[in-house]
């Protein structure tokens, strides 16, 4: 009974609740509509009303540029005169066509005092019609508004309409006087403007809005049209919709009769935005009163809830405690005994629960652990890692914890087991990447071999062991001999295929522990390991090239390659790895140096020479930088009339610590380290300044040849950086010459021929020199773009006592003329010299017996004497030696 009791009374409650609910979104509905809407509706026709004035204004904008428009012809002196004399020319000037279009005016009428019409002017400024005087309707009309012309003579600020033909027009009417307003008044002039789409149109842009015009006679206003006339002041609000609203505007003509409706359509935003406001206010009401009844449901329903929470409590436990994805168990601390375990506890030990429940909680891990709970209250200990014994005696890796879940009592303790079989394994495989990892950074990816990184590891770990056991190792720096002409010519790939032969043919020839390394490029260095101080070094190096030696097939060709290899010893050369790697490659530079293919062991001496030529070579580099590098000018002459045909330029270096360096040293030195291309470019800049300094002191120059290398004709870009120089000092490019040696002519690579047409173009002769000393072939001397041969001295100096030479510089005069080159011989140093080339048919040469290379300072006196025609003052009476 008092269940049910209690449920009327719940019953009772409820409906109470839900009336007052309803009676406040009621009231609350009912009071917006009457007193927000209101304000609404007054804000929204002020707005609308605000409009109309606006439109009004526009309108009546429009009325005063008429209005402006006649005033300043009514007072304009000009006028006053064409009132009496009707000037045609004034007509044309002021109230032509193009004239009242560019006015937007489309009647002008003039009356006399007496208000007689004296001329008229229609015109229709949508339309190519132009009438004057006015069509005889038009007249008409004119004289009928005459009198009511008058009520709005000299009107300003007013809005003044009149039907003519049946359209609506704004008038203007003012009395002529002179400028300076004075009179007597001449007349009346009246213009007049029609309002038309195009009118309204821009009354509606300047008042921003979306305007209608239309009589009142309209069809479309029957069925208002009394409403419209009966508005007071003209001006009406008409709410078309829910979302339009409109204001209108009479507009009666200047005698007040009724004569149009301006209308403009508003949006309803204002009354849209009041009414969404009271619907949303009504529904927060609404919301607010639901909220307050589910929270009186709430409430009383709490009760029911709490009981429901007991009984489903232990049900969702069991659910979470079922379903956790850690393996979890339940054991009582004092007896160890399980009490009871989820299923995937179960599946991780490999055991049911009811087996689980007679084992002690220690026995499913295979090594004792504690099982001693986190000293935080209710907090689990650190998760342990330990492996578990399942039932099929297979061990798996887990990571467990426990906690007190009875702290009071301490009855109940929890374990939770997580797997972590698949992390052990993801980490075995990461330590394995990063042993591929390290590989990857201390090996060689083409050949795979140890490269410099393992080297600088390793290398000192052998020192070590080998000054504790007093044994020796030798170090092998080996450079595989002109290795880039098989990269060049037969490309990377085949170039990748020899390093790894190259690899493979060093880890054959030497014992498996001894060390094999790739220094990067074609350079290679071998570690070995030797019992005692003095090992055979030798044996090995001598062995390890000839395995190199051997011809090894790629691709389509077979190989043979040579190597320079050189050899430091520890402890003999030195004792750390630093220094014994420096001595190696002191030693790899001497074979170089000796024309490669061959071993050299490190000595002191060797180290001094190599020092010795390093600091030449730094030296010499600092000269070049510093342009301390001087040009010795020796003459090339006519050998017939002793005049100076060119120079060639040679290179001089006094150095404050060297002193006088040979050519031939400085030069090797040059083309050693590659220094060359910055040398010869030094040479040209010299021969170019000279060049300059004998046209600034006003001598006619003579070309001067510069002797070119082959890495500075094959690395630079010759024409470029002559055409280059030759601007920078202000002289022309043809005034320098380029000297060839025959083995670098021979190289008749495209590369090379099209910088030597490049020359040819530039006017830059060009000579082959020391001809006949090397493989002199007519095939490159044919295709090469070349100008003359210079016969090396060898020849010169001894064809005067040896048929052979004389045969050979016969030879090559001969070649030379039937392919149209010149000739120039070297080494002239006898008069028997220069008598005997004549005879052979050689006029041009360069020796001792002309002149010895000189300082430029010394060529400006040698310009002045020896470029005339005239023999050379003291120079040789030459006489014709013929040798057969």
């Amino acid at each position: 009974m008092s269940h049910m009791a209690a449920k009327h009374t719940f019953g009772r409650e409820a409906v109470a609740v839900y009336l007052a609910a309803a009676l406040v979104v009621f009231g609350t509905w009912a009071a917006s509509r009457y007193l927000i809407l209101r304000k609404f509706e007054n804000i929204e026709q002020n707005d609308v009303s605000r409009s109309v004035e606006i439109m009004r204004k526009a309108l009546l904008a429009k009325n005063t540029e008429i209005e402006t428009t006649s005033r300043d012809y009514a007072r304009w002196d000009d006028m006053y005169s064409y009132v009496s004399s009707l000037d045609a020319n004034f007509e044309y000037q002021n109230f032509s066509e193009a004239g009242l279009d560019e006015m937007n005016v489309d009647f002008v009428w003039l009356l006399d005092p007496g208000e007689k019409l004296l001329s008229s002017f229609e015109n229709d400024t949508d339309d190519a019609r132009y009438l004057h005087p006015a069509s005889d309707a038009v007249v008409g009309e004119l004289n009928r508004l005459t009198p009511l012309v008058r009520t709005v003579l000299d009107q300003e600020g007013t809005l003044r309409l009149v039907l003519i033909n049946g359209v609506p027009h704004v008038i203007a009417a003012h009395t002529v006087l002179h400028s300076d307003r004075s009179g007597p008044a001449a007349g009346t002039l009246v213009f007049a403007r029609r309002i038309g789409p195009p009118e309204i149109a821009s009354i509606g842009a300047d008042a921003q809005q979306n305007l209608r015009f239309a009589l009142l006679d309209d069809a479309t206003l029957d069925e208002e049209k009394s409403q419209i006339l009966n508005a007071p002041d003209g001006r009406r609000i008409v709410r078309r919709s829910d979302t339009n609203i409109e204001g209108q505007l009479r507009l009666d003509s200047i005698d007040n009769r009724p004569l149009a409706l301006l209308t403009t359509t508003l949006p309803r935003s204002v009354m849209q935005s009041g009414q969404q406001g009271v619907s949303y206010l009504v529904g927060l009401v609404a919301l607010l009163v639901s909220i307050v009844v589910a929270a009186w449901h709430a409430y009383r329903g709490r009760l029911k809830r709490t009981a429901d929470a007991a009984a489903v409590s232990e049900t969702r436990y069991r659910a979470i405690f079922d379903r956790a994805a850690s393996g979890i168990i339940l054991f009582d601390p004092n007896s160890r005994r399980v009490l009871d375990a989820n299923p995937q506890a179960q599946r991780l030990v490999g055991a049911s629960l009811d087996e689980l429940r007679r084992r002690d909680v220690a026995t499913i891990f295979d090594t004792p652990v504690s099982l001693e709970p986190g000293n935080e209250r209710d907090e689990p200990s650190a998760s342990r890692p330990a492996q578990i014994i399942r039932g099929d005696d297979e061990r798996r890796d887990v990571e467990f914890s426990i906690a007190d879940l009875d702290p009071a009592t301490g009855r109940v303790h929890a374990m939770l087991l997580q797997d972590i079989s698949h992390r052990r394994e993801a980490e075995r495989r990461a330590q394995e990447h990063q042993l591929s990892l390290q590989h990857l950074a201390t090996h060689d990816a083409l050949t795979g071999l140890p490269n410099r990184t393992f080297l600088n590891e390793e290398l000192p770990r052998l020192i070590d062991e080998a000054a504790r056991r007093g044994d020796s190792l030798s170090i092998l720096y080996i450079d595989c001999d002109n290795f880039k002409n098989i990269n060049d010519s037969r490309g990377h790939s085949i170039g990748d295929d020899y390093l790894r032969s190259v690899a493979r043919r060093l880890r054959d020839s030497i014992a498996s522990p001894d060390l094999v390394v790739r220094m990067g490029g074609d350079e290679f260095l071998v570690v070995t390991r030797h019992y005692g101080l003095d090992p055979d070094s030798a044996a090995i190096a001598e062995r390890v090239a000839a395995a190199l030696k051997k011809p090894v097939r790629l691709g389509e060709a077979t190989y043979s390659a040579t190597t320079s290899i050189g050899m430091s010893v520890y402890p003999r050369d030195a004792t750390t790895m630093s220094e014994l790697l420096r001595s190696a490659d002191i030693a790899l530079y001497e074979a170089k140096a000796r024309g490669r293919d061959n071993v050299q062991m490190f000595d002191a001496a060797m180290n001094k020479r190599v020092h010795t030529r390093l600091a030449l070579e730094q030296d010499l580099r600092s000269a070049v930088n510093r342009d301390a590098i001087e040009i010795q000018l020796q003459p090339i002459v006519d050998i017939r009339t002793g005049r100076l045909v060119s120079f060639e330029a040679l290179a001089r270096w006094n150095d404050p610590r060297h002193g006088t360096v040979p050519p031939l040293a400085f030069i090797e030195v040059a083309e050693a380290s590659d220094l060359i291309v910055e040398l010869g470019e030094c040479v040209f800049r010299n021969v170019a300044r000279q060049i300059a300094n004998w046209q600034r002191a006003g001598l006619k120059p003579v070309p001067v040849a510069v002797n070119v290398s082959a890495k500075q004709l094959k690395r630079s870009n010759l024409p470029e950086r002559l055409v280059a120089i030759a601007h920078e000092f202000d002289i022309a490019p043809h005034q320098m010459e380029v000297e060839l040696t025959e083995s670098v002519a021979m190289q008749d690579s495209e590369q090379h021929v099209t910088k030597l047409h490049a020359l040819r173009d530039l006017g830059v002769r060009v000579s082959v020199d020391d001809f006949g000393t090397g493989y002199s072939s007519l095939a490159y001397l044919r295709n090469l773009p070349i100008d003359y041969l210079k016969i090396d001295r060898t020849f010169v100096r001894d064809m005067n006592v040896d048929r052979n030479d004389a045969a050979i510089v016969r030879a090559i005069i001969s070649m030379a003329q039937s392919l149209h080159l010149g000739t120039v011989a070297e080494g002239i140093e006898t008069r028997e010299h220069a008598s005997q080339l004549l005879a052979l048919g050689c006029s041009t040469g360069q020796g001792y017996f002309f002149s010895k290379p000189i300082a430029v300072h010394e060529t400006n006196e040698l310009l002045r004497t020896m470029r005339g025609a005239a023999p050379m003052q003291g120079g040789p009476n030459l006489e014709i030696v013929r040798v057969s």
